[in-house]
Parts: structure tokens; sequence; C-alpha cells
């Protein structure tokens, strides 16, 4: 099968990168950056920051459960 891009391999699930020994810094230094800016000590948004991912879990377990699928969250 040839590929639009050559350096990508074909996969039965797409296109995937091919494997690589190469920290890729760029990607690292983004992810902390935004790390940074959203660092916070205010203890209201660390509480309502909880909460929210609390009710995300929920829902993402409660889809999983109408589906018949297990629990990703205990």
């Amino acid at each position: 099968m040839h590929s639009a891009f050559p350096h990508f391999e074909p996969s039965r699930t797409g296109l995937v990168p091919p494997p690589s020994s190469e920290v890729d810094t760029a990607t690292l230094d983004l992810l902390a950056g935004w790390r940074a800016e959203d660092a916070t000590d205010n203890p209201e948004a660390l509480r309502l920051a909880e909460v929210e991912i609390a009710e995300f879990m929920k829902a993402l377990n409660d889809n999983r459960a109408r589906t018949d699928e297990g629990q990703l969250y205990l």
C-alpha cells in the first residue's frame, strides 16, 4: 500500500508515526508551559477542579454502564 505520507507507515487503525528514540522536547516544553500557566494554590480553584473531574469521571462511568461496559474509574 502506497502512503500519501511517506514518513508514516500504514497500520490497521490508520497512519502511525514510525518509532523514534528521540525525545520530543518541543512538545514536552509546551506541556510544561501549559502546566505552569494553569498552576494554582487557590483553595477554591482547587476545590472546583476536584468537583469538575469527579463529575467527569462519573459521567464516563454512567455512560459505560448504559452500554454494559466496565467502569473506567472506581
